[in-house]
């Protein structure tokens, strides 16, 4: 068998980690399949083949943009393949040979990626968001096999597009730990302790409910910090201006995007982890904060109850006197902390990129039949 994987996202964040843990693990799984990876030319250097079995070739057309539409499909029918991996929705409309896709959540259907929410700028969006509907909806639609992180989404997409559940395969991601070398945070050193979020300020990550909850826990916590740990855009800007115009400047602490030392070491010196988010498709981040030992407390949302299970202390998503009193029950009860600390070790266990890759190899071969 000859399969092709998209690999074009293989040095972002999400779906690249994503992407190389399956390869990694493909390659202890199956010696006998024939793997030709797709990475853009500068991927070229800093991505090694797992096994002899796979094979690089460079498609260096930019994801989501008109190229892959026109020339990504006669580039793949070239390469032979008894089936291709598209590793997120955006499945060329022309290829109408036999895929599998993955979809990571549906987030982009119901929220915007943007901060600029003027009528403006949204009439603006609004023809690249219907697009990018349709192409989710005939990626999902001609699949013969779908790939979703989550139960939750699997059942969006049959819910949004009607596609049949049998068609779905949902391969839950695992916590990563960058190691143990740490690299301590100059803005946030000595200054415990400090509830911690990692991730982007897009207006679905729901951060202006937990700044909301920061004004009545720093009259009770009157040492206590924000840590926010994600990249400097035009989202986190916004949010910046507005912390500094308020009495929470001092106990908000923008750190921008570290390291993975730098991550390392916020995971273990943090007291609580938040993950406020109204939409996901995994929330690995909270996982990874469940395996370094840092207590989490959640949205009762989208697929974070199912993937913490009791690991995890809830808020309604909406309410930020509920997201203040969990809060703030956890940083008075150090028993109930290590009860979730408990917890979230044996949650994290539960989740291995062993299980991911053997999954979609039987989604492969399914396929292929």
């Amino acid at each position: 068998m000859r399969i092709v994987i998209d690999g074009r996202m293989l040095g972002w964040t999400g779906i690249g980690r994503y992407t190389s843990h399956v390869l990694q693990e493909l390659a202890a799984l199956d010696a006998d399949t024939h793997y030709v990876v797709l990475v853009r030319r500068d991927g070229m250097q800093s991505w090694t083949p797992p096994g002899p079995n796979f094979d690089a070739v460079v498609a260096d057309f930019a994801p989501y943009g008109w190229s892959e539409q026109a020339r990504l499909p006669r580039q793949v029918r070239n390469l032979r393949p008894d089936l291709v991996h598209f590793t997120h929705f955006n499945a060329p409309f022309a290829y109408r040979e036999d895929f599998a896709v993955t979809v990571y959540d549906t987030t982009m259907l119901r929220f915007p990626s943007h901060c600029d929410t003027s009528a403006v700028r949204a009439l603006a969006r609004a023809p690249k968001r219907a697009l990018a509907r349709r192409v989710m909806d005939s990626a999902v639609s001609r699949a013969r096999t779908v790939f979703t992180l989550s139960r939750h989404t699997a059942n969006e997409l049959t819910e949004t597009f009607g596609v049949d559940p049998d068609r779905i395969r949902v391969t839950y991601a695992a916590a990563d730990k960058s190691g143990d070398l740490e690299e301590s945070v100059p803005d946030v050193d000595g200054r415990d302790p400090f509830i911690l979020y990692v991730g982007n300020a897009y207006p679905h990550k729901n951060l202006d409910l937990v700044i909301e909850a920061m004004r009545g826990l720093v009259r009770q916590h009157h040492d206590l910090r924000l840590v926010l740990a994600g990249p400097d855009d035009e989202c986190s800007a916004l949010l910046r201006a507005k912390v500094g115009a308020s009495p929470l400047n001092d106990h908000i602490v923008f750190v921008g995007r570290v390291s993975d030392p730098q991550l390392t070491w916020l995971y273990r010196h943090g007291t609580l982890f938040v993950m406020p988010s109204l939409s996901e498709g995994f929330g690995l981040t909270g996982l990874e904060a469940m395996a370094y030992g840092l207590p989490v407390v959640a949205a009762r949302a989208s697929c974070l109850p199912e993937i913490y299970g009791d690991a995890a202390a809830y808020f309604e998503p909406s309410d930020p006197v509920d997201l203040q009193k969990a809060l703030s029950g956890l940083l008075d009860d150090q028993d109930h902390r290590q009860r979730l600390v408990n917890a979230g070790a044996e949650r994290t266990a539960g989740y291995s990129w062993r299980s991911v890759a053997q999954t979609t190899l039987a989604g492969y071969r399914q396929s292929n039949d």
